[in-house]
């Protein structure tokens, strides 16, 4: 938990205690670390037992504890702290032809784009598909590192799709404005959707969220 010095706030209004929880997992994994000169082996039932018991234990001599801990995210944290993957995976995950739509193109956008371009996303048969329905102001410059200043009231995704091209030209784009929801279910489609092999949620607000994610679960995506 929290020093006395310290408070940690939420980014997650549907998940109000999920930065605490977190907290509290990696203290658990520091504190195995420590003990085992490393970190769980990935998968490993009675190294991600340990963890949950190391957090209790800290959970339990905090100022603050919480009322119960989440063992599954606890233990879910230490499955994959080490991380595993097989290095085939990792080359063709980099050029297989993938289709994704990326909604939301400010700081959180920004940064995703340039990751899935930078991985190969969206190249040879791929494509990936934006939509933001805002224009940058200066106020996100400073932040959204795909925008100049000479790019203050153009469109955000089609802008953010150009900076990106510069990055890698064989990545194709395809820059919507539209905002996702009831008054665009015309064109995003059941169609649409399942025709993808992913969606990012760059949004920063729940209530949109939930909008995405809602048809996404009707279709089990």
């Amino acid at each position: 938990m929290p020093s006395k010095s310290q408070s940690t706030s939420s980014q997650d209004f549907a998940k109000m205690d999920r930065q605490d929880q977190l907290h509290l997992g990696f203290q658990a994994l520091h504190a195995f670390e420590a003990k085992h000169s490393r970190l769980p082996r990935p998968w490993n039932k009675e190294d991600a037992a340990e963890v949950v018991a190391l957090a209790k234990e800290k959970n339990a001599s905090s100022a603050k504890p919480l009322e119960s801990l989440d063992e599954k995210l606890l233990s879910g944290l230490a499955h994959v702290s080490s991380g595993s993957l097989c290095p085939m995976q990792a080359v063709i995950g980099g050029i297989a032809a993938q289709e994704i739509m990326k909604v939301g193109a400010g700081a959180i956008g920004c940064e995703l784009l340039k990751n899935f371009a930078m991985m190969g996303l969206g190249a040879e048969d791929g494509c990936i598909y934006i939509t933001d329905m805002d224009v940058i102001e200066r106020s996100n410059l400073n932040r959204q590192f795909l925008f100049r200043p000479w790019d203050v009231g153009r469109m955000k995704a089609g802008t953010a799709a150009g900076a990106v091209k510069k990055m890698n030209p064989d990545v194709k784009i395809v820059a919507h404005e539209n905002r996702v929801g009831a008054d665009t279910e015309h064109v995003y489609t059941d169609d649409f959707f399942e025709a993808l092999d992913g969606v990012a949620n760059a949004l920063d607000n729940v209530d949109t969220r939930r909008e995405i994610e809602y048809p996404l679960r009707q279709l089990h995506f």
